[in-house]
C-alpha cells in the first residue's frame, strides 16, 4: 500500500489504544463470539467514539470511517449487552464481556502490544501480551528460529 510503518509506530499506537477485546489465548472468547454481538463494526465504532479511529479518513472503499460506521451497531449506553455466554448458561442473565468500552478496558494502553529490542531481537520484534504483566528478565536465554525447533529442544531435554 506504500504506507511506511516502522516498529516504533507500534509503540505510538499502543500508547493510545487500550485492550478492549476479551479473546483467546488469554481471554475467554473466540472471534465467532464477536460476530454474535455485531462483529468488527462494534469495535471500530467504539474506537471511533473514543477518538482513536479518525472518522474523517477515507478507506479503500472511498468512504470515510464516519460514513461506514454511521449505521453500525454499538455497545449500549449502559455498556452491557445480553448474549449467550459460556460462563453463564442462562442466556437472559448474561452480561456481554466480549468487548469492553474504551473507558473501562480489560487492560490500559501499553499492556497488550510491546516492541522488543536487544540481543533477543536485534532488528526488533512486536509481541502481543494480552494485558498480562510482563516480568523483566536479565540473564541467559535460548533463541530458536521457529516453534518446531524450540519444541524439539524441550522434548529432547535440552531446555
Amino acid at each position: 500500500a506504500g504506507v511506511p510503518l516502522a516498529l516504533d509506530d507500534f509503540n505510538k499506537i499502543a500508547k493510545r489504544v487500550p485492550l478492549i477485546g476479551n479473546f483467546k489465548p488469554y481471554g475467554d472468547y473466540h472471534m465467532k463470539d464477536l460476530d454474535a454481538i455485531g462483529g468488527l463494526s462494534v469495535v471500530l465504532k467504539e474506537l471511533l467514539k473514543a477518538g482513536i479511529l479518525h472518522g474523517h479518513c477515507k478507506t479503500v472503499s472511498g468512504k470515510t470511517w464516519n460514513e461506514i460506521l454511521a449505521d453500525a451497531p454499538s455497545l449500549p449506553k449502559d455498556q452491557k449487552t445480553i448474549i449467550l455466554s459460556k460462563k453463564q448458561p442462562n442466556a437472559d442473565k448474561n452480561i456481554q464481556d466480549v468487548i469492553s468500552p474504551v473507558n473501562t478496558p480489560f487492560a490500559p494502553p501499553l499492556r497488550h502490544i510491546v516492541v522488543l529490542h536487544g540481543s533477543l531481537a536485534p532488528e526488533g520484534a512486536v509481541i502481543k501480551i494480552s494485558g498480562r504483566e510482563v516480568p523483566y528478565h536479565k540473564g541467559p536465554a535460548r533463541v530458536f528460529d521457529d516453534e518446531k525447533h524450540a519444541w524439539d529442544a524441550v522434548l529432547q531435554g535440552k531446555i
